[in-house]
């Protein structure tokens, strides 16, 4: 937890400074990238870090790091509206989803807080000297980006040529936004096989916990559960690398974490 939070406190910082010095060098095409150079790269890191201030905000017992929580909640929520990423947004509605689940009271006044995110964000959006390619102008486009529908075709078409192995895209432009297809393509029936089992173990953990009255479990559930959604619509299970991947792993190991003490206090109790 505390290596997260200066993960959230750390971003957050540097994309104040490099908005100040030029948000300009901080957009592709309208779209905002922080420091990825990808919105939708930049879309899922932020996802990534949004369970920090909701564990935070449960868990604090001061005003002032409340207050402190819900800035930087609606500051990481108004830079994953301006990435204009369609995965990013559906990812965060799961999270949002499964995370409130077992916290229905809070629906009413963060439901709220999102209307106010809202109209900041289009406030926010209206002041600047150039186009931005917000999530809700995206969410207007009719169909798959055709790019995208090509590369769904060109790696299936790939995975049926090798379907046990896979086989490798000649083309270096041609990728495919999809973890699982990705995987089929590149490794086969073998490949995906090996992919599936570890994230089915992992799911069967976040499914049977993420109702959980403890809020460490709750969120972390929930994030891992949105994390394996967001991942049909890109590729970052394959990115061992990325932020993303980063996240995931230290969600699990929370949930892990909290788990077991979980059920030893349950124990204790008995």
């Amino acid at each position: 937890m505390d290596v997260l939070n200066y993960l959230v406190s750390i971003f957050i910082i540097f994309n104040l400074i490099q908005i100040v010095l030029g948000f300009q060098m901080m957009f592709i095409n309208g779209r905002f990238v922080s420091f990825t150079g990808n919105p939708q790269h930049a879309a899922m890191a932020i996802v990534g870090l949004i369970p920090i201030p909701l564990i935070n905000l449960k868990e604090s017992s001061t005003s002032l790091l409340n207050v402190k929580n819900i800035v930087y909640l609606i500051f990481l929520l108004i830079l994953l509206l301006l990435t204009g990423s369609r995965t990013g947004l559906a990812t965060c509605l799961v999270l949002f989803l499964f995370y409130y689940y077992n916290n229905s009271k809070k629906i009413l006044s963060h439901s709220i807080i999102a209307i106010i995110i809202f109209l900041i964000t289009f406030q926010f959006i209206g002041n600047f000297n150039f186009e931005v390619a917000n999530v809700f102008d995206r969410l207007e486009e009719n169909g798959l980006d055709i790019n995208r529908t090509s590369g769904f075709t060109k790696s299936f078409n790939i995975f049926l040529d090798h379907p046990l192995f896979g086989g490798v895209v000649q083309d270096r432009f041609v990728y495919v936004e999809n973890s699982y297809l990705a995987c089929l393509s590149n490794f086969g029936l073998v490949g995906l096989l090996l992919l599936i089992i570890p994230i089915s173990k992992v799911f069967q953990k976040a499914i049977s916990n993420f109702d959980s009255a403890n809020s460490l479990i709750n969120i972390t559930s929930a994030i891992l559960i949105a994390y394996f959604v967001g991942a049909l619509f890109e590729a970052y299970l394959l990115a061992n690398i990325s932020f993303s991947y980063f996240c995931f792993i230290i969600y699990y190991m929370l949930l892990s974490k909290a788990s077991i003490s979980n059920l030893k206090n349950n124990n204790d109790a008995n």
